[in-house]
């Protein structure tokens, strides 16, 4: 089969299977060479200030070593010394949007670690988690 009949086949089969090409204008263009993250707004939940980043880091280290001592893979003493500095960091970020009502839900967890409860610190977690 000569190579523009060959070619022709292939373009028929690859529009025949819905695959329709389209030419893309400047702007589709230039925001595929971007990389995604940038050409996308950012979203109510990405945190937007250093203080914003720093609690939901701490939040999410907290939820972690929570996680960690309810399935006892971490040491008690390791977890509550987690969880005072978690708490600590958290409530000096005043600035940040409800840093005060975040430290709270760590000081719970570390309260129900402190007790041994499992259940309360089960709890705790929830209340910790956005």
């Amino acid at each position: 089969m000569p190579r523009a009949a060959a070619s022709l086949v292939g373009l028929t089969l690859a529009l025949g299977s819905g695959f329709s090409p389209a030419p893309q204008t400047a702007t589709q263009a230039q925001t595929s060479t971007s990389s995604p993250a940038a050409a996308m707004p950012p979203t109510p939940a990405q945190p937007q200030t250093a203080a914003d980043k720093s609690v939901a880091s701490w939040m999410a280290t907290a939820a972690m070593v929570a996680d960690a001592w309810l399935d006892h893979k971490v040491p008690r003493a390791y977890a509550l010394r987690t969880l005072q500095t978690a708490a600590k960091r958290v409530r000096a970020q005043s600035t940040a949007a409800g840093a005060e009502r975040r430290a709270t839900a760590v000081e719970h967890l570390l309260a129900a670690i402190q007790q041994d409860a499992d259940g309360d610190a089960r709890r705790a977690l929830e209340e910790l988690r956005p």
